[in-house]
């Protein structure tokens, strides 16, 4: 039996549906430490969001800056790998 899972398969799974360019962004910015919460970037954030006119709205970046770790520890952001 083959398996199924290939590199392009995984690696789109990783990142949010809704927002993906911007999950991917703040990854490369802030790297691990999307695990641990965004909230002290919160401002940072919202101006790069704003700025890349990425049409994030408060409940879309709050999702994105809490914790991900514990409950979702092999998620990176909020993308949907599981």
């Amino acid at each position: 039996m083959k398996s199924q899972f290939t590199f392009e398969k995984i690696e789109v799974l990783k990142w949010d549906k809704a927002q993906p360019d911007f999950s991917k962004a703040l990854f490369e910015k802030y790297g691990m430490e999307v695990y641990t919460g965004l909230e002290k970037y919160k401002k940072e954030i919202e101006d790069f969001a704003e700025k890349q006119e990425w049409n994030i709205n408060t409940k879309q970046l709050l999702a994105f800056l809490k914790k991900t770790i514990g409950k979702n520890k092999n998620r990176c952001i909020k993308p949907q790998f599981a």
